[in-house]
């Protein structure tokens, strides 16, 4: 699933960029959101 996104968000850019840097940026908007909306985006999605 990582890979797929880095693919499709590559596609965009001409940056290279990678598996964590997909991870940085889904811990930093996980900040952003809070726990309780991440906890509710585990419980729909996993």
């Amino acid at each position: 699933m990582c890979s797929e996104l880095v693919d499709e968000i590559q596609d965009l850019t001409t940056k290279t960029i990678t598996d964590s840097t997909v991870l940085r940026a889904a811990l930093y908007l996980a900040r952003e959101v809070g726990p309780e909306k991440m906890l509710e985006m585990i419980k729909e999605n996993l």
